[in-house]
């Protein structure tokens, strides 16, 4: 009898410290998969932020003012920035010329300026110089659900630097235009759809562009 008591209380523990053994498994799992996908995220957002640290970039920003020679200072032909939320796709340009000195920069926005992030089922890609779209996450580890932008606009006038009052004068008064982002991803690991991360965050876009003049 006792040794059959005795062997009940072993096999209860044995069962109590294989339940433990499976918690802790599990609980480790969920721990690797949350920092595998904390890991891709963090890539992902630190290459948003140098690509689109560069948004609007252009080889000669001088052209954009007035010159004595040239007058009037032309639009920032690399400035536009637009999100399509049916194609969940984000567009925006960067001359060549402004990170390659060898480029001769020809004030013309070209294809090869042309850079985009978009979501294509569950992996977000960016668009290269080559025009050709590369995967930033593994879609089997770490899976992008939703991908949105929210593009900020700010425009402020600047008649106060104007040397006589724009009296509804033409395109008086020059105004100035700022322009942020605010990026949200939503992202779950592949294994265990359980493990989930959203993450947002806000780019202030470097190139702002100016429009109007004073009255001469």
């Amino acid at each position: 009898m006792e040794l059959l008591v005795g062997l009940a209380v072993g096999l209860f523990l044995v069962a109590g410290a294989s339940g433990l053994m499976a918690t802790q498994l599990q609980a480790q799992k969920g721990l690797h998969l949350e920092l595998q996908v904390q890991q891709e995220m963090r890539a992902i957002a630190a290459l948003m932020r140098r690509e689109l640290g560069a948004a609007g970039a252009w080889g000669q920003p001088d052209h954009g003012v007035w010159a004595a020679d040239r007058g009037k200072g032309r639009p920032n032909p690399f400035a536009d920035v637009d999100f399509d939320a049916g194609t969940q796709t984000l567009r925006f340009a960067a001359s060549q010329s402004a990170t390659d000195p060898a480029v001769p920069e020809d004030d013309r926005l070209d294809d090869a300026d042309l850079k985009a992030f978009r979501l294509r089922g569950s992996t977000l890609e960016f668009r290269t110089d080559g025009g050709r779209f590369q995967p930033l996450n593994d879609p089997s580890t770490v899976a992008i659900r939703r991908f949105e932008v929210q593009i900020e606009r700010v425009e402020r006038s600047l008649e106060a630097l104007c040397p006589q009052s724009c009296d509804g004068w033409g395109d008086c008064p020059p105004r100035l235009l700022t322009r942020s982002l605010r990026v949200s991803l939503d992202a779950e690991a592949s294994q265990d759809a359980g493990v989930q991360q959203r993450w947002t965050w806000r780019y202030r876009l470097p190139a702002d562009t100016l429009s109007g003049s004073c009255r001469p």
